[in-house]
Formats: structure tokens, C-alpha cells, sequence
């Protein structure tokens, strides 16, 4: 556990405080502990750096400085069983603390529950090792990798209809790997479902909304989908509206009606993988479609009832199709006519040194600047918010 920061000893006066689902306990000092409903540390605060942790088991210790992460580094498997137990120690510290008197608890706000604040830190005085590796061997019986979500949907609770991706040949995406593309019947997705909403338990409420994966959920059929979010609807009825990935050139054609369908069945909003309004760079990309069948689906889903967010590539195609990316992603922009509760998102494409593009790159260090550059140009071309999307950043945190 050398990389982990000694975890700072508690005060005799803590606060407390309730959500939905949680439990916040903290010194006023900077040191917190989040704590899931079920009894699970989901971050630990340490004055500074944040461990956090992710739903598949794995850990990560944040560093941050002016609100942004500075590193992000991930806590080695051999330091992860001391560090649960760690954590469970010092909760079990607080908890002689209150039996002896030594420790008092106060409420951090006037809506503070301490009843079900103080039953979160007794059942999370039972989380240990052991139990944490098999939470996450649970995890995995349940999910394929929650490998990719779009930035306003990363505390989504996410139910899988369907695995893999239905195209699955874009050169610049691994996410699916050599994964088949499959359909879970309808009372397959439904044991599915059960199973998450089991797994997340009385933490439940601290996922808002709900998306449905994996890669292309809109590539499922029109009268299958509609029985997918009637299941969500039936088994997750508190959990909010739904999202999904649409990739209009690898689904069945749709226009308002359809969408309209969809949004009042509970679908709200759809993430699009545009990458570019560039058709060169679209082949370069290996997207398999037309950069205008794009633009017509996305102004059906808008016409629909759906809100919409549009993924773009900042970075393939290199010097000699730069300008061309940024001219024609305007011009698509444009004729999507998209509205201020729509989003575009920016996302740098990085070289990670595992593998090499069948097309040229900008260089890293110049993928600030450019993504800089693609901001100012795309927002005379939309009402929609633009904002940065670092996928290399995304973990499905607890």
C-alpha cells in the first residue's frame, strides 16, 4: 500500500450526512468517507487525494488540484484487500467511539437522517476483504464491461438489453473486442434487470437515470425496444428516464413517429457517435455510413421528443484533414439544428502506444489546442452546450 496515503485518524467529532442512498462522514478538515446504503465505501477523502471506488472492484487513487484530476492512478490488486480492510478498521473505530461516548456524531445539515446514518456505518463495519471480492466476482456475472457512457449519463444505473456491438468495425474503437453481437430475449433482459437492481440493493437511489447498453441499443427492433423499456419501467420504476448509444448507420430507420414512441415508452435522450461531419474522414474512421443519414436521424430523434448528444473526434485525420474535419463538422452542426438542452461533446483522440491508426493523428501535445479550436468554431453553428469528453477517464464509480 506504499502508493496510498496513510488514511487520517478520525476526530471525536464527526458530521453526518444523508442522501438518498448514502451516507457522508466527515471531520470538517477534509477527510471524508462516502458510504453506499449496503454498507459499501464508495470514496475516501485524504485531505487531498481521493481513493475511489469502481463497481468492477478496482480502485483508483485520485489526485486533484483547482477541482480537476491531475493523475489518476490505479491501486495495484495486491494492495487492495489491506486497503478494504483498512477502511473497514477505521470505520469500526467510529463505531467503539459512539458505543464508549468517545465519539460523537453530528448532523452536517438540518436534513441529515442520523438513524439511517448510523445503520449505513454498522452495516459498512461488515465490509471487509473478502466480501468486496465477491461483490466484484458479482459484478461481473451481471455485466459485460461498462467499458464507455456518455458524460451526463456516468451515474446512470446501466442495464444491458443487449452485448457487444451490431458493427463493431470502427478503426478506432476496442471496446467490444471480438464480442458477438446478441439480443437477450425479453425475459432474459427482465432476470437481467432483477439481478442489477438486487446487486445495487438499498444504494439504488444513488443512480439517476437509467442507460441501456451496450454499444447500440437503438439497433434493437422497434417493438422489442418498447418491450425493453416497458421492463425497465416495471422493475426499475424509481430510477428516471432512459438513455442510449444510436448509431443511425447500423439501426433500423426510424423518423419522428417512432421516436415519439420510444420517448413516451421512457426513452429521453440519445448519445450519437458522429465523429466527424467530414465524409473522407468518416471512411478514414471506418463508421460504415453517410455523414447526411446522420443529420436525418438525428433531426427525427429531435423531432421525436429526444434530446440529443453528439460525439466528435478531435484528432484523427491528422494536419491534412483538420481544417476539413472542423469546416464540415460546422456544416452538420448547422443543418442538425440542435437545441440548448442538447450537448455536444469534444473528445481527444489519444495515442495510447498499444496500437497503431490506419489513419495519421495529431500529436497529443497539440490536442488541447485543437479541441480549443473546434470549440470556438462549432458555437456559432449550435445552441447546443459543447463540452469536453475524455473517454480514457471514464470508470463506472460506485
Amino acid at each position: 500500500m506504499s502508493m496510498i496515503p496513510p488514511l487520517p485518524a478520525w476526530a471525536d467529532e464527526l458530521r453526518l450526512q444523508t442522501t438518498p442512498g448514502s451516507a457522508i462522514l466527515s471531520d470538517g478538515e477534509g477527510a471524508n468517507l462516502r458510504i453506499d446504503a449496503e454498507g459499501r465505501w464508495r470514496s475516501c477523502g485524504i485531505r487531498g487525494p481521493i481513493l475511489q471506488r469502481i463497481l468492477d472492484g478496482r480502485v483508483v487513487l485520485r489526485s486533484r488540484e483547482e477541482g480537476q484530476d491531475r493523475e489518476v492512478r490505479d491501486v495495484g490488486p495486491d494492495s487492495l484487500g489491506a486497503l478494504h480492510d483498512e477502511i473497514r478498521e477505521r470505520i469500526r473505530e467510529v463505531a467503539r467511539g459512539l458505543a464508549a461516548g468517545r465519539t460523537r456524531v453530528l448532523a452536517a445539515s438540518e436534513d441529515a437522517d442520523l438513524d439511517q446514518g448510523r445503520a449505513i456505518l454498522s452495516r459498512a463495519a461488515d465490509w471487509g476483504a473478502a466480501r468486496f471480492e465477491a461483490d466484484a466476482r458479482l459484478f461481473a456475472d451481471i455485466y459485460r464491461p461498462v467499458g464507455i457512457l456518455p458524460p451526463d449519463r456516468y451515474r446512470n444505473v446501466v442495464v444491458q438489453p443487449a452485448t457487444g456491438c451490431p458493427w463493431n468495425r470502427c478503426a478506432f474503437c476496442e471496446f467490444y473486442g471480438t464480442e458477438t453481437y446478441r439480443v437477450l430475449g425479453i425475459e432474459e433482459f427482465r432476470e437481467h434487470v432483477r439481478a442489477v437492481r438486487a446487486f445495487f440493493g438499498r444504494a439504488l437511489p444513488l443512480r439517476r437515470g437509467v442507460f441501456l447498453g451496450e454499444a447500440n441499443a437503438l439497433a434493437i427492433g422497434q417493438a422489442r425496444l418498447l418491450e425493453v423499456l416497458a421492463v425497465v419501467r416495471e422493475e426499475l420504476p424509481d430510477s428516471g428516464s432512459a438513455g442510449a448509444f444510436f448509431d443511425p448507420h447500423h439501426a433500423p430507420a426510424r423518423g419522428p413517429a417512432e421516436f415519439a414512441e420510444l420517448a413516451a415508452a421512457g426513452l429521453s435522450s440519445v448519445a450519437v457517435g458522429m465523429e466527424t461531419g467530414s465524409q473522407e474522414l468518416l471512411d478514414l474512421l471506418g463508421k460504415g455510413g453517410r455523414v447526411e443519414d446522420t443529420v436525418e436521424a438525428v433531426r427525427a430523434a429531435r423531432a421525436g421528443g429526444l434530446a440529443v448528444s453528439v460525439m466528435v473526434l478531435v484528432g484523427p485525420g491528422g494536419e491534412r484533414l483538420a481544417e476539413q474535419h472542423v469546416e464540415r463538422t460546422e456544416a452538420a452542426l448547422r443543418d442538425m439544428d440542435l437545441s440548448p438542452g442538447d450537448i455536444v461533446f469534444l473528445s481527444p483522440l489519444l495515442q495510447d502506444g498499444r496500437r497503431i491508426y490506419p489513419f495519421p493523428v495529431l500529436p497529443e501535445k497539440r490536442l488541447v489546442a485543437e479541441t480549443e479550436r473546434f470549440r470556438v468554431r462549432l458555437r456559432p453553428a449550435t445552441r447546443a452546450r459543447i463540452s469536453p469528453y475524455r473517454l480514457e477517464e471514464f470508470r463506472y464509480y460506485a
